[in-house]
């Protein structure tokens, strides 16, 4: 549909020709709203985008300008209120956690417990029973009694079993000392 005054930004020509001209006036309308100069630009050219891949054809210049400032009028109220209301989740975080000081140590320790757990179950069966003998206070006497195996062999299971999860939580270690 060329001729007249209608654009069509899906011919080129228009496209690049409207583009070029008014991206800086429509970068200064929306930087009235919209401090960050590189969200104001993705915002413009992701409006852009959306024109170059629509099927709308304009009456005129006036026309096309009075669809851009309200869309960019539109885009940047959107951007504003998705960030006001992520600021208010993290402030209600925030006010969260401070009304909750044990929170943190809590969650710390829930996901301790959860990749212990974790850690323990790739354990032999073998060495899980006599790990679990060990935790609930018994000898290794007691414990080699009670499965029929040696003491020796006792100890060598608690021995790869505290090895084993040594190495395994050694990253977990470092970031709860990072918290304390």
């Amino acid at each position: 549909m060329k001729g007249g005054n209608y654009i069509n930004l899906k011919d080129i020509d228009d496209f690049q020709r409207y583009y070029v001209r008014m991206f800086p006036e429509l970068k200064y309308f929306t930087a009235k709203y919209i401090e960050d100069e590189a969200v104001v630009s993705d915002i413009i050219q992701d409006l852009w985008l959306k024109l170059w891949e629509s099927e709308i054809v304009f009456s005129g210049e006036s026309a096309l300008k009075a669809y851009l400032y309200r869309t960019l009028h539109n885009e940047a109220l959107n951007y504003l209120r998705t960030q006001t209301r992520e600021q208010e989740r993290y402030q209600a975080m925030e006010d969260w956690y401070e009304g909750e000081p044990d929170m943190l140590n809590r969650m710390i320790e829930s996901e301790l417990y959860a990749m212990l757990n974790e850690t323990f179950s790739h354990l032999s069966p073998a060495c899980k029973k006599v790990y679990v003998e060990s935790l609930k206070g018994k000898s290794q006497k007691e414990i080699a009694e009670s499965l029929h195996i040696s003491v020796n062999t006792v100890k060598k299971h608690i021995n790869n079993a505290n090895h084993y999860m040594r190495e395994q939580l050694k990253k977990l270690l470092v970031l709860l000392a990072a918290f304390h």
